[in-house]
């Protein structure tokens, strides 16, 4: 990079521009820094020591800096959280000498820095749709884990609930029925097996007959191992409901006859 086209070429910007004073020690500045790190560019300054160097606030220092990028001398990124920031001076090293005294130079170097500053955006626009979609994706496979949590019930207290609509002790002979812990084991076990309505109506409905007929109840051992079939409950019910929905009819016919 060539010093001293660097600084020609700056005031030719500056006729165009009328950069600030801040602007204009900015760009030395940068210039200077560049120089010291043997021309290696991009650079990395920190805000605090631009700040300090230059007597500056860092409300000036952004101003400053968008300003030189805006004309196409500087590009500049900074990263979140972190007050180090990598800056690039347009090298004008590859400038005909021609073009430094017309506006063509300007127009050049306005276009690459564009190209060069929307190329950054697009990607960090990228990166940061990806980085949502990464953080929807995982939201969304907690929320169906939360859910899912909500929708599948604990098989202990479900086991529990089954156990405790067995009755201790048999109402027809006041007998136990000897329930013990390990019918609870046997319950969990039919449940990964079974739903848990068709257990509870297994044993609804079988303690319902065994009250309605005077039986005497199972051991609830014998009974879990031995489960009756459900679906003679359901059809069970059904014909009662047939009946009963029969006798109305019945009931009906005959009060309406005696009118």
């Amino acid at each position: 990079m060539n010093y001293l086209k660097q600084i020609n070429i700056f005031w030719d910007f500056h006729e165009t521009h009328s950069f600030t004073t801040t602007e204009i020690a900015l760009y030395f500045h940068f210039l200077r820094v560049c120089n010291h790190c043997q021309w290696k560019n991009p650079f990395k300054r920190n805000n605090s020591k631009v700040q300090s160097d230059l007597g500056i606030s860092y409300k000036s220092l952004k101003t400053a800096r968008n300003r030189l990028m805006q004309a196409g001398l500087i590009t500049f990124k900074t990263q979140a959280g972190s007050a180090n920031v990598t800056y690039t001076l347009f090298n004008f090293d590859d400038v005909d000498d021609e073009k430094v005294q017309t506006s063509a130079i300007f127009d050049e170097v306005r276009d690459e820095v564009r190209d060069e500053v929307r190329d950054e955006v697009r990607d960090e626009v990228r990166a940061a749709k990806d980085k949502y979609k990464t953080k929807t994706k995982t939201k969304t496979k907690e929320k169906k884990k939360d859910n899912l949590k909500i929708i599948q019930k604990d098989p202990e207290e479900e086991a529990n609930a089954l156990y405790a609509l067995y009755p201790s002790k048999c109402p027809k002979r006041g007998a136990s029925t000897g329930k013990c812990s390990r019918n609870k084991d046997k319950l969990k076990a039919l449940l990964k097996v079974k739903p848990f309505d068709e257990l509870r109506l297994t044993i609804d409905r079988y303690v319902e007959e065994c009250g309605k007929t005077g039986t005497y109840m199972k051991n609830f051992s014998t009974f879990l191992n031995n489960l009756p079939d459900v679906s003679q409950y359901r059809e069970d019910r059904q014909e009662e409901h047939a009946v009963t929905d029969r006798s109305i009819q019945i009931l009906n016919l005959l009060g309406n006859g005696k009118k």
